[in-house]
């Protein structure tokens, strides 16, 4: 799983896009480990937040 790799490289954020059921995940790297941010859907309103 790329998660772990993304976590040693330090990625900031990374968003999951489900195209099917209209939703993204939000995920924040928070000191070593991603945390989840929110799931949101169409007609939400979503930030960067790098």
């Amino acid at each position: 799983m790329t998660i772990p790799l993304y976590e040693k490289a330090g990625v900031k954020e990374y968003w999951i896009v489900d195209p099917v059921n209209e939703s993204v995940e939000i995920h924040l790297l928070i000191g070593k480990q991603y945390k989840l941010q929110g799931v949101f859907t169409k007609g939400d309103n979503i930030s960067v937040n790098i």
